[in-house]
């Protein structure tokens, strides 16, 4: 972990802020804490858990398979950049578990990416969960879910209307073009779900 630290921080203070963070972290688990505890031990407030907004169809239709891969569903907290970089790996980890080709693979952790990246960026945090899916289709579900703003402006948006500076250039609408399925479902004051698949 610290080498992968090394390889993602570039500002030498703040990498070195990152790997003392870890230390103490694990140390408090070492003594029996769990993850509040270890959030406590380098101040941060406890794992975030926002009840993410109602989201029909393609959310609920998830639900009612059972995944046959691995463990199951992940869920990567999102607080701060660098947990970006932990679900697109966690993406494509999954993708590789699920028999996905590489190039794919980099596809939708990069969708990924941007989901996280934009949950930071505007709402602060939220989470990004993975869910493996089986059935008659088999692939990948990823729920991007805060309890920010929310997005006022969602027409204009999906209509190509609006580009941001702080992603990667793929945005909303471009998730939705490279992903097989894809629902948005943002309430301002309230929070945003995105549930996006990608079948194999």
């Amino acid at each position: 972990m610290e080498s992968g630290i090394r390889n993602f921080v570039g500002e030498p203070e703040r990498r070195e802020q990152c790997i003392e963070a870890i230390k103490k972290a694990v140390a408090s688990m070492a003594l029996g804490g769990g993850p509040d505890a270890a959030a406590a031990a380098v101040g941060l407030p406890a794992p975030f858990e926002p009840k993410p907004p109602a989201v029909s169809g393609i959310a609920s239709a998830a639900r009612a398979q059972e995944p046959e891969y691995g463990d199951g569903p992940k869920r990567v907290e999102l607080r701060e950049e660098f947990d970006i970089v932990t679900a697109r790996g966690a993406t494509r980890g999954m993708c590789a578990a699920l028999g996905f080709p590489p190039v794919e693979q980099v596809k939708i952790a990069t969708i990924t990416s941007e989901l996280a990246r934009n949950i930071i960026a505007y709402a602060g945090r939220g989470y990004v969960e993975l869910v493996p899916l089986s059935g008659e289709r088999k692939g990948i579900e990823i729920r991007a879910v805060d309890n920010g703003p929310g997005i006022p402006n969602i027409d204009s948006i999906m209509a190509g209307g609006y580009s941001s500076n702080t992603g990667m250039g793929i945005g909303l609408l471009g998730t939705k073009r490279l992903m097989d399925e894809f629902e948005l479902d943002s309430v301002p004051g309230r929070g945003t779900t995105v549930v996006t698949r990608k079948y194999r």
